[in-house]
């Protein structure tokens, strides 16, 4: 079986490879069988082209590709690899060259890609095998790091247990960016690599959720991949890993219950994006944790087949990364439509203010107007300022009784997601009991979400189904409608940190969210919801002891399917107000700047390196006007001449823009075609230079054509030169003349003439002017100095 073989790992240059177990094909020159070397996979045209132009392509895209993998090239099989067999020492650059050779087996194997990719590879023995790169998971993000058992088709994934050389950390094995360089329709997300939660099943590794007693019962290989890690796998996508969660995925961190879904997409630059599960706002806990971007998807757009959820209604799949773009990408292909269809920006913004806290500091409060001011300007609408409960007080539906919007949802989202949470663990727990004579460890989150869930009666959490179902009709009719396919629309939510928590710090007693809020309104309707970093605060750090910073997160809340639109619109306006987009790896979440967001712009998209002017442009788009100006005259049609009572010039004021508004300008005077006193001398200057330039180009051309003429006159065909030599040896001179003389006794009719045994005719001879001088020049000694080669008269070399 596959999973039997033994894992390899090598160090190259400083750094752990792991020695794929998968054979891809052999070489075909002797190799000792132990051997392990680092070599390059190229095609005939790659190696006998710029070698080392290719070279330095691959180590400046691919971070598993190192100049070591350079000094020695494998050569695919191709027709025309032997044509070039005699220049191998010259392309190669001194290089070591092999050839690939594939027996069957590995033919019929790999077919399924078509070919091997160019890139980098390490055979053991003769056999070539795929380099992976290992991490170490410094930031203990990952529970497990995974390969896939047979790297030429998606199905068994392998876990990797090995550790670090300092035994602290996991090892997380990363493949070649070259093995799968180029996105297509069928799998935009080619070679991403991506993490997935580790309540998500992957066919050949255990799911643990975080949780030993989960664990204990659990602990074979899962037999299917999840719906999600599928869906990625068909789309292209790398899974490198399983992230952490806190126990049962159930958001008890205190950076939401994706923490190792954040820390992974904060700290690590080869993890493009990291999957995980949103309850009841945990994904946007996590991300606001970690300083990076969010998305809360539509439930139903990413099954949840195979994933291990704590609720069926009010849990959703989302995603976490560094680039709204990048972000924008996987969300559109991971929900079937393409990055390139145009996405329908809303035409309505909606601001809740009984949502919204007040500000803990001015600083937040300007920063938060900015936000909005930013959305205005980048959608050209303003947003509505809105009460949702003073509107339920005005609308109040009849199922209400008279009760407010908090006293109406008080207990119900919450309750009925504890309900839901204890009864996805029936089994679990009788099992468990059942091997173990007691029940399973639970973590006081878990534990007193359980309690509660227990107390609710199946009559109960109907009638909370109830209220939230009655609550969604009102908010679509009398706030926004938020259900697929209707009219664009978003909603500003407040979903940010004051400021940093401390591992040290004692955790936080478990709470009981009531009512609506803004951490529970999109679970409760079904929404998308994004999270986006655009400013950072400083703040004195008591464990480095120095300043940092932690960043600022603005939220937006879109309809029912609308993921992609609502990233468009973050980052539509992240983009015109010339803010960064993108999230850095690392400490900081943005080079430190001196501005009201203390963020460097300067390298955003379309941002050049010098402050912004307060009387450009942009600055006066990121205010807004203070004067409402009535702009309905705007549209009304211009007065025709025929109108009954109205002058042809009469032209109403407000409408002077539509003609010369009083404006005149002089024209310049027309030339008509006439040139300057000095454009006309330059014209002239540039007609002597171009005949000159012609003239002498002409006298080249013409003295080549006689050059040529007079080598083609004193050439000779081979089949002349060898009657030449026939003739000679058949009259017995073959010991006293060779084919050369036989060629002066030919020219010159078999007769020797003084002065002509020099075998070859300078441009003097074939002119006709000879000279004594000529003559005696022949009799000297022959120098040993080289000859220059020839020039023209205009020191140019010869056509």
């Amino acid at each position: 079986m596959p999973s039997a073989k033994l894992l390899i790992t090598c160090l190259v240059a400083g750094s752990q490879y792991l020695i794929h177990p998968r054979k891809l094909a052999s070489i075909q020159e002797t190799i000792n069988p132990d051997a392990i070397l680092p070599v390059t996979l190229l095609d005939t045209q790659e190696i006998y082209g710029d070698l080392e132009a290719t070279l330095r392509l691959f180590d400046a895209v691919d971070d598993v590709f190192i100049p070591e993998f350079g000094f020695v090239v494998v050569e695919k099989p191709g027709t025309n690899s032997s044509a070039v067999s005699g220049q191998r020492h010259l392309a190669l650059l001194g290089k070591q060259l092999y050839h690939l050779a594939w027996d069957e087996v590995d033919v019929v194997a790999s077919s399924e890609l078509g070919h091997l990719p160019s890139g980098p590879y390490i055979p053991h023995g003769p056999n070539l095998h795929q380099s992976w790169k290992l991490y170490e998971d410094e930031f203990d993000a990952f529970s497990v790091g995974v390969i896939l058992e047979n790297v030429t088709r998606v199905g068994d994934f392998r876990a990797l247990s090995s550790l670090s050389a300092s035994g602290a950390h996991r090892f997380i094995p990363v493949p070649s960016l070259l093995y799968s360089l180029f996105a297509s329709v069928e799998k935009p997300l080619s070679g991403m690599r991506v993490s997935i939660p580790d309540s998500s099943a992957l066919q050949g590794v255990q799911t643990s959720i975080s949780s030993r007693a989960w664990h204990s019962l659990h602990s074979g290989p899962a037999a299917v991949t999840s719906t999600l890690g599928r869906r990625l796998m068909d789309l292209g996508a790398i899974a490198v890993g399983k992230t952490k969660s806190s126990q049962f995925g159930d958001g008890s961190d205190s950076s939401g219950g994706a923490a190792g879904a954040g820390a992974g997409a904060a700290g690590y630059g080869w993890l493009r994006a990291a999957f995980g599960f949103d309850e009841l706002g945990g994904l946007g806990e996590t991300a606001t944790s970690h300083g990076v971007l969010s998305l809360r998807m539509t439930p139903g757009l990413l099954p949840l087949e195979g994933s291990q959820v704590n609720s069926q209604n009010l849990v959703s799949a989302g995603v976490l990364g560094r680039d709204v773009l990048e972000l924008s990408n996987i969300v559109s292909a991971s929900v079937n439509r393409s990055a390139w269809e145009d996405i329908p920006l809303p035409r309505r913004l909606v601001y809740p203010v009984d949502l919204f806290d007040p500000p803990s500091s001015e600083q937040r409060r300007d920063l938060l107007s900015a936000f909005v001011k930013t959305l205005e300007n980048s959608l050209g609408i303003k947003a509505e300022t809105f009460n949702i409960s003073a509107r339920w007080t005005e609308s109040r539906p009849a199922e209400a009784r008279g009760q407010s919007l908090q006293a109406y949802m008080q207990v119900a989202p919450f309750r009925a997601y504890c309900y839901e949470f204890y009864h996805a663990y029936d089994e679990f727990r009788d099992r468990y009991e059942a091997e173990f004579g007691h029940g399973p460890y639970l973590e006081a989150t878990v534990q007193h979400r359980w309690k509660i869930g227990e107390t609710v009666t199946e009559q109960e959490y109907r009638e909370y189904g109830q209220r939230i179902g009655v609550f969604r009709k009102w908010f679509n009719i009398h706030v926004m409608n938020v259900t697929a396919g209707a009219p664009q629309a978003a909603m500003i939510l407040p979903f940010d940190r004051d400021g940093p928590s401390y591992k040290d710090e004692k955790p936080r007693a478990p709470a009981s969210p009531q009512g609506v809020t803004a951490e529970l309104l999109s679970a409760v309707l079904q929404t998308p919801q994004m999270m986006a970093p655009f400013a950072q605060l400083p703040y004195k750090s008591r464990v480095s002891g120095r300043k940092e910073y932690h960043a600022v997160h603005g939220s937006i809340m879109g309809i029912q399917g609308g993921g992609p639109t609502v990233i468009s619109t973050v980052q539509k306006a992240l983009e015109s107000a010339l803010w960064r987009s993108r999230v850095d790896v690392g400490r900081l979440a943005f080079p430190v700047g001196n501005n009201s967001r203390n963020v460097d712009d300067s390298g955003s998209a379309g941002k050049a390196n010098y402050a912004l002017s307060k009387h450009s442009r942009a600055a006066r788009r990121a205010t807004s006007p203070g004067i409402n100006t009535d702009k309905s005259l705007k549209d009304v049609d211009l007065p025709s001449s025929t109108a009954v009572g109205i002058p042809s010039s009469a032209r109403p004021s407000i409408l002077a823009v539509h003609g010369s508004a009083g404006v005149q300008k002089k024209s310049k005077p027309v030339r008509k075609g006439r040139l300057s006193a000095k454009a006309r001398r330059r014209h002239e200057r540039g007609l002597e230079m171009a005949e000159a330039v012609t003239e002498r180009t002409g006298k080249k051309i013409k003295r080549s054509f006689e050059r040529a003429r007079n080598i083609q006159s004193r050439a000779k065909t081979w089949e002349e030169v060898n009657r030449v030599a026939e003739e000679a040896e058949e009259g017995g001179r073959a010991l006293q003349r060779n084919a050369f003389a036989a060629l002066d006794d030919d020219e010159h009719g078999g007769q020797e003439e003084d002065g002509d045994d020099k075998g070859w005719a300078t441009d003097e001879d074939s002119s006709g002017s000879t000279s004594k001088a000529a003559e005696d020049a022949q009799s000297l000694p022959v120098s040993g100095v080289p000859i220059p080669a020839g020039r023209d008269d205009d020191d140019d070399e010869i056509l």
